[in-house]
């Protein structure tokens, strides 16, 4: 590190405190390279909504770190220096709110990328007093008596954009790329007519560099790595750890076969058993091969990954954890992430990350990988087949993508906090996603096939759970008779969201419920529920059902529901609920006698449907005991309802007409719009000549009889009534 010179009575200079700056800022930003490396890493954003929530989003503070000139212009009286390059540090101190608008086309989506780059910024701009060299008594203000400010900082920060991408097809539209000098940090999502962004909309861009410090450490995957010569674990005497696993081979391995146990071997390599200290930092690299694990009575059944340590396999089909012979042997995890072996726990900000695995088999009821004592990782890119339990997605903030998961008991059980699951695929197994506990979990992206029992069982077993699941797709084909439904409901506080996902072929429901009190469930997003199968070869469904909300206060909108042979939506049990119907599509659907089957058997309950469109089948069957409100207005209730009069013998109503008055010397006959289309509709017919009002079709039933005719209004001036569309007729609720 330079240090610049002083005498005793010299002239100080600007320079020499110039300088000073230059050479500190020089010296922190080459300990920064040694720990980091030069390539762009990114430490503490987080993208969240607004408060109030609205269209925009709000990057938190956070640092970027990136590879600058030492100066890109002069630096006071110092000449710019773009010859040597050092990693500067970019800070944000206070949050910046970026605005992300909808597109403007039905059905149409756009993705925003939030990007960042690092910039050099010359402010807190100054009038600095100056004084006449040629009369030093005489003072000036600003450089030659100019008055001109100047700038008395050089800020190194962090400027962030709202990159829009092409707006697309839901479901079509992609990330836009980071521009030149910028690095991706997070993804928002916002389909058409979307009002305000919620945090199911915004997820971490797949480039996100992150350094793995800070409040982010463990929400997104670190991806640093570190050089070999800092390894803390490299005690062997070898030139780098895949020098290591070399002669592990050598001694081990016969023909590329497994001989040897070698769980023992990983934790040397890790360092498993040592005190945890910034030493055991870095990445291990495995090799591409067989490994036994978990396999001797009364040897070391697990591998232990220490926080701030990557155990980073070959690929998901080169390096495979043989674990079937821990079956029998071993109660505990595989792999436990962020404790050492004798269960100290490591302490810190950083992650723990395993990917690029195989895992075969497991030992029974313990899992692959183990979570729960480490906050903050990252488990990607690994492949679990046939597992007693794939994943324990524990601890807290912990991310866990891009992973397969084929058959076993238990895939992924979730009991952690803040945890994030995406894109994951899911393929047999009798519970793929078990939530037992934990809150603010988010699934995204699941592809789930042929679950025996249920894609994912909320089942809370001590309090409250919430979870959000977005774009996500559940397909069946054996037509499984232990089948429960592709999303349970089992446990008491179940508060659970579904948008834009698709549910086809399910041997039950796709939203099912068993069990519990106080749950919540809000359907949307324009998700589809089809019971047709998606391939010829598969076996068609003839059981599958839509929504099962009973005992639950629910919200089902821009659904469709489709070719179900089951009841498409059910509104059952016992307890008080309010359920609101709106926007939905019913077509093509043989189960059950109408499209919501209402059985709930308490008097407080209420069914509230708007704007809906049936299948030419009553939309809501008859029953007295619990309240429905059919409303069809999308209008402020303060704004005035328009009155459509008409003055002639013949008239024909579209959905816009609310209130009818007729007007006319003779007989008026209304051509109805059909119910069939529009279920849950409400026209008021009124007269105020004496006069009958009729119908073009018998397809009005009137107060004192279910049998649809003609007749609407008698021939008395002040007749009026109000009907309802049930999705086949017209009913008379009410008149005089």
């Amino acid at each position: 590190m330079d240090r610049t010179i002083v005498y005793p009575g010299a002239v100080p200079l600007e320079t020499d405190l110039l300088r000073t700056n230059r050479f500190s800022m020089t010296a922190l930003a080459m300990l920064t390279q040694d720990l980091i490396g030069t390539s762009t890493q990114a430490s503490g954003f987080t993208c969240v909504p607004t408060g109030p929530a609205s269209l925009a989003v709000q990057v938190t503070p956070g640092r970027l770190y990136s590879l600058q000139n030492l100066d890109g212009t002069a630096y006071s009286s110092l000449a710019a220096d773009t010859t040597h390059q050092i990693v500067k540090q970019g800070i944000l101190l206070d949050a910046v709110t970026l605005a992300c608008a909808a597109p403007a086309t039905a059905g149409f989506s756009v993705n925003y990328l939030i990007q960042a780059t690092y910039l050099d910024s010359d402010t807190a701009l100054v009038t600095l007093p100056y004084y006449n060299s040629s009369n030093p008594s005489q003072a000036y203000s600003g450089p030659a008596n100019s008055g001109t400010p100047q700038a008395t900082l050089r800020a190194g920060t962090v400027s962030l954009q709202a990159k829009v991408g092409i707006a697309a097809a839901t479901g079509s539209q992609t990330t836009p790329a980071p521009d030149a000098g910028y690095v991706g940090l997070f993804a928002v999502t916002v389909a058409n007519g979307t009002t305000t962004i919620t945090s199911g909309s915004i997820s971490t861009y797949s480039g996100y560099p992150n350094l793995g410090f800070g409040a982010d450490r463990s929400t997104y995957s670190p991806t640093y790595t570190y050089p070999v010569a800092t390894l803390g674990w490299r005690n062997t005497g070898l030139e780098s750890v895949t020098d290591y696993f070399s002669q592990v081979q050598a001694t081990d391995w016969l023909s590329g076969a497994p001989v040897v146990d070698t769980t023992a071997v990983f934790n040397t390599a890790l360092g498993a058993s040592t005190a945890y200290s910034i030493a055991l930092w870095g990445k291990l690299a495995v090799p591409g091969m067989s490994f036994i694990v978990g396999g001797v009575a009364g040897g070391p059944a697990s591998i232990f990954v220490r926080k701030g340590q990557h155990l980073q396999g070959s690929g998901m089909g080169a390096t495979r954890l043989d674990a079937q012979s821990a079956h029998a042997l071993n109660t505990a995890a595989t792999i436990i992430l962020g404790t050492s072996s004798a269960g100290v726990v490591d302490s810190g900000g950083q992650a723990a990350e395993v990917s690029e695995l195989m895992f075969l088999g497991g030992p029974s009821g313990f899992p692959n990988i183990d979570t729960t004592q480490c906050a903050g990782w990252s488990v990607h890119e690994v492949f679990c087949s046939f597992p007693g339990q794939g994943v324990l997605a524990g601890g807290a903030d912990g991310k866990l993508s891009d992973s397969i998961f084929d058959g076993g008991l238990n895939q992924i059980v979730v009991t952690g906090q803040n945890i994030q699951l995406n894109d994951n695929l899911h393929y047999l197994g009798n519970y793929q996603i078990s939530v037992n506990s934990g809150n603010d979990i988010t699934i995204t992206g699941m592809q789930s096939e042929y679950a025996e029992y249920a894609s994912l069982l909320l089942n809370p077993t001590t309090s409250s759970i919430n979870v959000g699941v977005e774009s996500s797709n559940f397909i069946g084909n054996t037509q499984y008779g232990t089948y429960q439904g592709a999303i349970l409901i089992g446990g008491n506080g179940v508060d659970v969201s579904v948008s834009n996902s698709r549910f086809r072929n399910l041997p039950g429901m796709a939203v099912a419920y068993s069990t519990g009190v106080g749950c919540k469930l809000t359907v949307g997003g324009n998700t589809i529920i089809d019971g047709l199968a998606t391939s010829s070869a598969y076996t068609q469904s003839t059981t599958m059902g839509g929504i099962d909300c009973s005992n639950m206060n629910a919200t089902i909108s821009d659904t469709t529901l489709r070719n179900l042979p089951g009841q498409p939506i059910l509104i059952g049990g016992t307890l008080a609920i309010t359920v609101i119907i709106d926007g939905c599509r019913f077509s093509g659907n043989t189960g059950g006698s109408s499209e919501i089957l209402i059985t709930n058997t308490n008097a407080a309950s209420k069914v509230v449907i708007r704007n809906c469109i049936g299948g030419g089948r009553p939309l809501v069957n008859s029953q007295s005991t619990v309240t429905v409100v059919y409303d069809d207005t999308n209008v402020d209730a303060t704004a005035p309802i328009a009155i459509t009069l008409v003055t002639t013998a013949t008239a024909t109503l579209t959905v816009a007409n609310k209130v009818v008055g007729c007007n006319f010397a003779g007989t008026v006959t209304l051509t109805l719009p059909s119910p069939a289309i529009y279920p849950g509709k409400t026209i008021q017919v009124q007269t105020y000549t004496a006069n009958a009002v009729v119908s073009a079709s018998a397809n009005v039933s009137p107060l004192t009889s279910p049998t649809p005719g003609t007749a609407i209004l008698a021939a008395i001036a002040g007749k009026w009534a109000t009907l309802v569309s049930n999705g086949t007729s017209w009913v008379v609720t009410a008149g005089n």
